[in-house]
C-alpha cells in the first residue's frame, strides 16, 4: 500500500514483511526511482530518493511508526550527505 503523507513525502506499508525483507524492497525502490530521471520540458531532471524503514510490531500507536520511519530518513539523508 502507497499513500502520500504530504508534500515530497511518500509511505510504504508491505504486510507481512520483516525488517530485512522492508530494507531490500525499500532499497529497490529507491534504486528504481534513483536510476529513471524524470524529463521535464524535454530536459532530463535527475530524482533522489531519501529513505528510512521502521517495522511496525503492532503494540505502538501508528504515529509513532511514522515518526520512527521520519527519523530513520533523515539519519539516511545525513548518512548520503556525509558520503558526498
Amino acid at each position: 500500500m502507497v499513500g502520500r503523507l504530504g508534500g515530497d513525502e511518500f509511505g510504504v506499508v508491505l504486510a507481512q514483511a520483516d525488517e530485512d525483507a522492508a530494507l531490500r524492497k525499500t532499497e529497490e525502490l529507491a534504486a528504481a526511482i534513483n536510476d529513471q530521471p524524470a524529463i521535464w520540458n524535454g530536459k532530463e531532471i535527475k530524482v533522489a530518493v531519501a529513505h528510512g524503514q521502521y517495522t511496525f510490531s503492532g503494540k505502538e500507536e501508528p504515529s509513532q511508526a511514522l515518526l520512527a520511519a521520519d527519523q530513520a530518513m533523515y539519519r539516511h539523508k545525513r548518512a548520503a550527505g556525509a558520503g558526498r
